[in-house]
């Protein structure tokens, strides 16, 4: 993260939407590193808008928030999580204006006739599918996933992605926080992005409370000292690139997942063998 700050918290309102180079396509960065191609923030897709032909060289990940989209594979409804591997090629097209949360962790590929691109660090090239059988997407309803307990009170965690079959050791999950919540200190051996779907959320670090309501990305640096809190509840889906580990004696911090599995490996593993 380019900001020195440990916890970064920005809402949607307070952020530019930039035009991606063809009308009807747009994106909201909330961090963007064309040279890493890294990409965490909004994508829109207006009516009977297509993304053209492109492939995706690492994992990208996507919430639909509304509309939906549509390749060669099937749609991506309101509500589920579309994940694309390395190797993953599509045109994905929207038939009503759609709105998505994507982190993006790799390059894509571009066909060298496009002119434009949705994906920040875009490659011109020409595009060689090397297994056409392969689903390029993994999609999961975040309702249909099993609800965890994760040993800290008041916290529910739904596991998305473990990252199996890919080179990471990460995992993307949607926790739930009840209201009255507290999340004691904990230290992140890696970057952890959230997106809060909805409530409201007090991420305390270095003696500094940040507050994240309904609409807001969070960003929170490797090694940041944080704790958190919820008021009146929370649903939030967040990416941990590393485990996190508690400060407190005694204290489980298993919050992201990283003892656990996510039950969707089988099926992830079959659709790509």
């Amino acid at each position: 993260m380019a900001n020195s700050e440990p916890v970064v918290v920005k809402h949607v309102e307070d952020v530019q939407w930039e035009e991606a180079g063809k009308k009807g396509l747009a994106y909201l960065p909330v961090r963007r590193d064309d040279i890493g191609a890294d990409f965490f923030g909004l994508l829109r897709f207006d009516a009977f808008v297509n993304s053209g032909v492109h492939q995706h060289r690492d994992v990208a990940m996507s919430l639909m928030l509304s509309g939906g989209l549509t390749d060669r594979d099937g749609f991506v409804p309101p509500g589920s999580m579309g994940i694309n591997f390395n190797g993953s090629t599509h045109d994905a097209i929207a038939y009503e204006r759609a709105y998505m949360v994507s982190r993006l962790e790799g390059p894509v590929q571009y066909l060298p006739e496009l002119e434009h691109s949705l994906h920040v660090g875009a490659e011109r090239t020409a595009i060689v599918v090397d297994s056409p059988e392969q689903s390029p997407d993994l999609v999961l309803a975040l309702a249909n996933l099993p609800l965890q307990m994760t040993g800290l009170a008041g916290v529910g965690r739904k596991m998305i992605f473990d990252y199996a079959c890919t080179p990471h050791d990460r995992r993307c999950v949607e926790l739930q926080l009840l209201p009255g919540t507290k999340v004691s200190t904990h230290r992140l051996n890696g970057r952890v992005d959230w997106f809060v779907l909805s409530g409201d959320v007090g991420i305390t670090a270095k003696g500094r409370t940040n507050f994240a309501r309904t609409n807001a990305f969070v960003m929170m640096s490797p090694q940041a000292e944080v704790s958190f809190e919820s008021r009146y509840g929370a649903r939030l889906v967040a990416w941990a690139d590393g485990p996190s580990e508690s400060l407190e004696p005694g204290q489980p911090h298993d919050l992201y997942g990283f003892g656990s599995l996510h039950t969707s490996r089988r099926a992830h593993k079959s659709s790509r063998a």
